[in-house]
């Protein structure tokens, strides 16, 4: 894993092998970021007790090869986190991480690599795991406004200078808008087909709007999981769009195209 060249630095982002934000949160860094300057490693953990949709192909097609391990049950999970550690968090010169298991892996050998933790969600439990590995962190990202909030909560303020929000790494475009004339409202839900992101909550505020006689286009813009159990229970087809796996820039351009953009998660 060591790099030919020692002139850039070697940053290793390492999440879970599953299709959603994490990932759209990463490869926005790494379009954004200087390749001259940094040289980009993925890490990411399959959990086989999860049914995700996975992503290794998303970074091989900007050259990326990431480095892929499985937890499951019946293996033991020390020992899969000791060969991670050993054979890809410690050829880097930056590790940047989210989550549990990703914690523990830098913890086993007393790695003395700089350490950087993206904190995505507005979720006692991600709070919880800041501040449980903070020792081991280096600098923390709040996604939001909120969860920055969140953490400044759990430490002291002579520590809030390890807490950053920054601007998300997307890039400017010029957007078409809504047209507020026409008579057909665009309604957009962006998520999984999960609990957690308030899927079950938009059957219900579709069922609520046609019954009081609105003229409406749905559209979904998924990870695809979930989605043919969706399209079964959805009544609503002969004005409704399945997306999935769209670059940022498209899901962007959906989002200013539409009236009403439905975003009923739970834990953000």
């Amino acid at each position: 894993m060591k790099a030919e060249s020692s002139d850039r630095v070697k940053v290793g982002f390492v999440t879970e092998n599953a299709l959603g934000g994490v990932i759209s949160v990463i490869m926005g860094l790494i379009k954004l970021l200087d390749r001259g300057r940094f040289e980009f490693h993925v890490g990411l953990i399959n959990y086989e007790w999860r049914d995700l949709v996975r992503v290794e192909g998303v970074f091989r097609e900007v050259g990326i090869e990431p480095y892929v391990i499985t937890l499951s049950h019946g293996e033991n999970k020390y020992k899969v986190l000791d060969r991670f550690q050993r054979e890809f968090l410690s050829s880097l010169d930056l590790v940047v991480s989210g989550y549990h298991y990703e914690m523990v892996a830098y913890c086993i050998g007393r790695l003395q690599v700089p350490h950087v933790m993206i904190v995505h969600q507005d979720d006692p439990d991600e709070t919880r795991i800041a501040r449980e590995f903070s020792g081991i962190i280096d600098y923390f990202t709040p996604i939001s406004e909120k969860v920055e909030r969140n953490l400044k909560s759990v430490f002291p303020e002579d520590e809030w200078h390890r807490i950053e929000r920054r601007p998300h790494a997307l890039p400017d475009l010029e957007l078409p808008m809504s047209d507020p004339s026409s008579e057909r409202l665009k309604v957009l839900f962006v998520g999984r087909f999960t609990h957690w992101k308030g899927s079950d909550k938009v059957q219900r505020i579709g069922e609520l709007l046609w019954e009081r006689g609105y003229d409406l286009d749905f559209v979904f813009i998924t990870n695809g999981s979930g989605e043919a159990e969706c399209r079964e229970n959805w009544p609503y087809r002969d004005s409704t769009v399945f997306l999935s796996k769209l670059p940022n820039h498209e899901g962007q351009g959906l989002m200013a195209e539409a009236n009403v953009i439905l975003m009923p998660s739970r834990s953000e």
